[in-house]
């Protein structure tokens, strides 16, 4: 797939052809799953900061699953669930979203 994927002590980078970025676990308000069945992407955003999308399909994605189970509420079952998932419908789909109070 296009670029890779790391995560290092809470960190997620992705380094992609065409861009990519860094977002910190802790600084993660909302996990989406959006794009085409063909080229679905993780859609990261955090309070300030510029949204971070990964392909499903980049190398290293899989460690994603880890990092995002450490979130509260977020379950493997519901991440292969949601990956999973075929629909024609490219919307954006909440995976997850942080409770603040």
């Amino acid at each position: 797939g296009p670029g890779m994927v790391e995560v290092v002590e809470g960190r997620i980078g992705y380094f992609g052809p065409t861009g990519g970025g860094f977002v910190m676990l802790d600084d993660l308000d909302e996990i989406l799953l959006a794009g085409p069945e063909d080229a679905r992407f993780w859609l990261l955003r955090s309070h300030g900061q510029p949204d971070l999308t990964v392909p499903l399909g980049a190398e290293g994605a899989e460690v994603l699953f880890d990092a995002f189970v450490a979130l509260p509420g977020v379950t493997a079952a519901l991440l292969v669930g949601a990956v999973s998932e075929r629909g024609g419908d490219p919307a954006p789909l909440r995976i997850w979203r942080r409770a603040r109070g």
